[in-house]
């Protein structure tokens, strides 16, 4: 269009040119030959001036017709433009307006609407009527001028107010329309973030309710761990006297004992070693859900540690009429927790004979899996397990078959056999069907090759008896009276200790002052002084520094096990003691020189 426009002008002011050129020269003329000429000549000039001045009428009207067309088109295309802004700006989702002196001088439909007002009403409305509050508004207002003064632009988030009185929040976006003049007025962008801050506060609260709940949590996770803390030495206490004396009736050669009394004596031990295991599993299910389990992973070979497992289930499975099969290749290596790896497949061998058919078989396999993994699988003749039981069989305390309900167990074992193969960074499985037996299997990394280790020809193979020529002295430090008629009773029975004893840490003591034992037994809770503290006393003082000392607990929680060991006790005992332990730990503290 600017063409069209600027063509008439152009050809005007050209035209323009050439007359007065004209005009100029024919003047010229005019003033130096108008004596010189005769009376036709100057008429005749004086028709072409007057022909002239007709044709320069026309070039004027010729020139005011084309400015007239140029002021037409650029009043159309200004009204053009104002209409296609005036379109833009009402369509605008986001509320636009003009501000001067702080008083609406134009707004869209969109600011009207966000506010509460008809359309076109808030005109003139100064905009204190916005603000919740005097001092909401004059905060705005004078951060606002400040940055639209230094020739930027203000952003902000407020509190707004609606026509009803409702608040809602706002962002703020304005921009002088001369920056070197802001008193002239700006424009502003303002949008209703109500549902952006609602989300937010939300997601505040719910990072508050997290926070507390963590804590919450956190502190019942310690509760926890203190609770199961107490209740191993609780449970473990009572178990040791069960367990101790029933081992020292059981293997008394002086006295006679009816077959039905080795029998009652028999299903004692059996029961208190079967609730120790029970206490045991309960135990490490809590440690592992409170995340207090500790591992040792380390290169195993499988196929070993499956014919461990076998020796130890061997009285089981010839109760049960099972046949047992091992098949794992040597020279595999996986990568676990010994101690626990074992418990894992003890528990899954085992339940393979229990819950086998009459006279029915066990295999365990192995098989190397893609991902550098190996496959562990333990096959039994049972009756197989049902696909509506499978889902529960992992689950705690969940017993799935109530045909088996005269096998002991309160099943805790395969919960407690997939959170550990989990720990170990492994999977556990099972497939079955009623009437094919059942498969149990559990992947774990392999480990790198490791060299074949041989032990030393000269490692001691066997506890050192204590020779009966050489009288040596052990203290027991024990509160609980039954524990200490146990200890008395075990240790009568090896040839050249005596044994001294003491109910307290303080009166030990003073025991090691006067005797100078060659060992010392050591209980952890006791009244008073505790066995930490008591050791410290003998490890400070240069004449008792050397003398072995053997904590003896009730409590089997690994914390309490890496504290004995930092401590500097030269061994450990657990409650219920083990017989052939306690006497293979004592026997060989007796042969250090003190």
């Amino acid at each position: 269009m600017s063409s069209k426009v600027d063509t008439p002008a152009a050809a005007g002011a050209e035209l323009r040119l050439q007359t007065e050129e004209i005009v100029r020269e024919k003047a010229a003329q005019l003033h130096i030959t108008l004596e010189s000429l005769a009376p036709e000549e100057i008429l005749k000039m004086l028709h072409d001036l007057q022909l002239y001045q007709v044709d320069l009428e026309s070039q004027n009207e010729e020139l005011r017709r084309v400015q007239a067309e140029l002021e037409t088109a650029r009043t159309v295309q200004v009204e053009r433009l104002a209409n296609e802004q005036r379109i833009i700006i009402s369509s605008m989702p986001t509320g636009l307006c003009f501000l001067k002196d702080r008083k609406i001088q134009l707004a869209n439909p969109a600011f009207d609407l966000s506010f509460g007002y008809e359309i076109g009403t808030t005109k003139g409305m100064d905009t204190s009527e916005f603000y919740p509050d005097i001092e909401t508004y004059q905060r705005v207002g004078n951060d606002a001028y400040a940055s639209l003064a230094d020739g930027a632009s203000y952003a902000a988030e407020s509190l707004m107010k609606r026509k009803d009185g409702s608040l809602f929040w706002c962002s703020l976006t304005g921009q002088a329309v001369n920056p070197a003049k802001p008193e002239e007025g700006s424009i502003w962008l303002l949008h209703d973030i109500s549902e952006r801050k609602s989300a937010e506060q939300n997601l505040l609260e719910s990072n508050r309710l997290l926070m507390e709940a963590r804590e919450e949590a956190e502190s019942a996770s310690r509760a926890k761990s203190d609770f199961l803390s107490r209740m191993s030495h609780e449970l473990r206490t009572p178990m040791n006297a069960i367990m101790g004396f029933t081992q020292l009736l059981e293997d008394d050669r002086n006295h006679y004992l009816s077959d039905d009394q080795r029998d009652s004596l028999h299903e004692i031990s059996r029961a208190g070693t079967h609730l120790l295991e029970l206490i045991n599993e309960v135990l490490d299910l809590s440690r592992i859900e409170s995340g207090r389990l500790l591992l040792s992973l380390e290169p195993l070979e499988p196929g070993e540690l499956c014919l461990e497992c076998l020796s130890l289930l061997m009285p089981l499975a010839e109760q049960h009429g099972i046949t047992v099969v091992v098949n794992v290749p040597s020279g595999l290596r996986i990568q676990a927790d010994r101690l626990r790896l074992r418990q894992v497949l003890l528990n899954l061998i085992s339940n393979g004979i229990k819950y086998n058919s009459e006279g029915g078989s066990v295999d365990i396999g192995c098989d190397l899996l893609p991902s550098n993994l190996l496959r562990i699988w333990v096959s039994d003749t049972g009756p197989g397990i049902g696909p509506e039981f499978l889902p529960r069989l992992f689950q705690p305390f969940e017993r799935v078959t109530a045909d088996n309900s005269h096998i002991e167990g309160t099943g805790i074992g395969l919960a407690l056999a997939k959170r550990l193969t989990e720990a170990m960074n492994g999977s556990i499985g099972v497939k079955s069907k009623p009437g094919n037996g059942t498969l149990f299997w559990i992947e774990l990394p392999q480990a790198e090759l490791m060299e074949e280790m041989e032990a030393s020809p000269d490692a001691p193979t066997a506890p050192v008896p204590v020779p009966s020529a050489r009288e040596r002295q052990v203290l027991y430090i024990e509160d609980n009276p039954a524990n200490m008629r146990l200890v008395k009773k075990i240790v009568s029975g090896l040839g050249g200790v005596k044994l001294l004893t003491a109910e307290s840490a303080e009166a030990g003591l003073e025991l090691v002052e006067t005797g100078r034992p060659h060992l010392i037994l050591m209980d952890i809770n006791l009244p008073g002084m505790d066995g930490f503290e008591a050791l410290g006393r003998l490890r400070r003082n240069p004449e008792t520094c050397g003398i072995p000392v053997v904590a003896v607990t009730a409590s089997a929680m690994p914390d309490q096990v890496k504290r004995i060991e930092e401590a500097g006790f030269d061994d450990f005992l657990t409650k219920p003691i083990n017989l052939q332990l306690f006497v293979a730990a004592v026997n060989a503290l007796l042969e250090k020189p003190v």
